[in-house]
């Protein structure tokens, strides 16, 4: 392991805890949008709206286009 790994406090251990705390709440994360879809209709346009996992700072704005489309020639 490199020197700057052990000063950060960094060991095979803690990376694998990690990478298995993040797959278990990934797993969590896609539980709860199946559950919400089922149970809320109108999640389905939230959903396309907010990112799962990192958020943006735009606000939601329910009955907006996802995506931006050109005007009809």
């Amino acid at each position: 392991m490199s020197d700057a790994a052990e000063a950060a406090g960094w060991s095979i251990w803690s990376a694998l805890f990690f990478i298995l705390w993040w797959a278990l709440q990934y797993r969590r994360m896609v539980n709860e949008e199946r559950i919400l879809r089922a149970t809320f209709p109108e999640y389905e346009d939230y959903a396309r709206h907010v990112p799962m996992v990192i958020p943006t700072l735009t606000p939601y704005r329910p009955g907006t286009a996802a995506t931006p489309t050109l005007p009809a020639e």
